[in-house]
């Protein structure tokens, strides 16, 4: 019973992973995950400093805000575009042809400020 438990504790130890925190994913999903991150602070700081405008009458401008929360949401955009190009690479021609046409929509769409609904 003895040589059971430590066989089954041996086989656990094998199955770990050894890593070090930082070196968990690519570049991409690092900056992902920083942008995620950001984009929330932002947006929070935001929400924060409307609800103090409203309730005492206040006449903060959220318009750095308002801007960083733009830059933020750019980047999201670019994360998701660039990440999405090994994907579009790999489906062959015709889909990465679809992807390219769906990528440009959306960026310029983003930076035109362009909505087809």
């Amino acid at each position: 019973m003895a040589n059971n438990s430590s066989s089954s504790k041996s086989s656990n130890t094998t199955k770990r992973r050894n890593r070090t925190p930082g070196s968990r994913g690519s570049l991409l999903n690092n900056l992902a995950f920083y942008a995620v991150i950001f984009l929330a602070l932002v947006m929070l700081i935001n929400a924060i400093l409307k609800f103090i405008n409203k309730v005492f009458d206040a006449n903060i401008s959220t318009t750095a805000t308002g801007i960083l929360t733009q830059i933020a949401l750019a980047i999201a955009v670019g994360i998701t575009v660039i990440a999405s190009y090994h994907v579009a690479r790999s489906k062959g021609k015709k889909m990465f042809i679809v992807w390219l046409v769906s990528a440009i929509l959306v960026v310029l769409s983003y930076i035109l400020g362009i909505t087809l609904i």
